[in-house]
């Protein structure tokens, strides 16, 4: 193990940190309060486009998960903090929301093009995904209160997030880390805000907005405008019901433990057929329930 080493500091670097520490209108925001100096790398545990997940540990061996993103400009930084001063604006309200803690942030730059934040977080047990394949695994489906309760949470959290106009726009099991608390109930907590977007006031939902998600899990307005001919980068849809609709999938794959189903649903064209298929794939697991409301999400 050692220790994540700083740049060495210069008055060019000390200027770029200070604007990376304003929001696009110059308002102060998240202070550099994370000492890197203070945890000790212990293990890489995620990676991906952005950077790297490190399993660090502080002094008193409590343990966190230090989120380490890489980007090429000073301001692709700052909207990054931005959404995540959002985010701790929201925590910090006492509301509710199922989101990941996060306990210190800081910005830096790396050499005179790559920049780092480095996001210190809770640490999770595991994710959504991995449940969902241990439970494949094991042929243990989901009681009927167990996936009940996980989609009310995160729908609540969604909910939260609408009303302060963010959406998350890459909503994946992956995304939906589970931790547990004191008395080891397991608590899903949406994650990876790297693709969150802040709807300014009066600007309409459908309006044109950046293609963004993970393809699988994606809405139908967003796959086929992805895959047509014409290369676009932007589309007309409601990033919120987009949200909706892939919790919908995520909530269909959690529910059959497979993903052939997400394939026939991606291959419909009406709301009716929606629900035939969801029904097929449920009806001799789950009550009608539960098969109105993933076929609501999926509408």
């Amino acid at each position: 193990s050692q220790r994540e080493k700083s740049p060495k500091n210069n008055t060019r670097k000390n200027s770029n940190i200070n604007e990376m520490n304003k929001d696009i209108k110059g308002k102060k925001i998240i202070p550099n309060q994370l000492n890197l100096s203070n945890y000790i790398i212990k293990k890489q545990i995620g990676h991906g486009s952005f950077g790297q997940i490190l399993l660090v540990e502080d002094k008193n061996g409590n343990q966190y998960a230090l989120k380490k993103i890489i980007a090429t400009s000073s301001n692709s930084i700052r909207k990054i903090k931005n959404e995540l001063q959002i985010l701790l604006d929201i925590q910090n309200s006492g509301q509710e929301l199922n989101t990941i803690n996060i306990y210190g942030i800081l910005s830096t730059q790396l050499d005179l093009t790559t920049y780092a934040l480095y996001v210190l977080m809770e640490l999770a047990a595991t994710d959504w995904e991995k449940e969902i394949v241990e439970r494949k695994k094991a042929k243990n489906h989901y009681s009927e209160y167990e996936l009940m309760s996980i989609i009310f949470c995160l729908v609540k959290s969604l909910s939260i997030l609408q009303k302060q106009n963010i959406a998350h726009r890459d909503i994946k099991p992956q995304n939906i880390l589970i931790l547990k608390d004191s008395n080891l109930k397991k608590i899903y907590k949406l994650a990876d805000f790297g693709e969150a977007k802040e709807l300014l006031k009066g600007d309409r939902p459908t309006n044109n907005q950046t293609i963004r998600g993970t393809e699988l899990f994606m809405s139908p307005i967003l796959f086929y405008a992805l895959r047509g001919r014409k290369k676009i980068r932007y589309v007309k849809h409601n990033p919120y019901k987009s949200d909706v609709f892939s919790l919908g999938l995520c909530s269909l794959l959690a529910a059959t433990l497979g993903v052939k189903c997400l394939y026939d649903i991606r291959e419909l064209k009406n709301n009716i057929s929606v629900y035939v298929v969801v029904e097929k794939y449920l009806r001799f697991i789950y009550s009608d329930n539960v098969i109105n409301i993933i076929s609501k999400m999926l509408d």
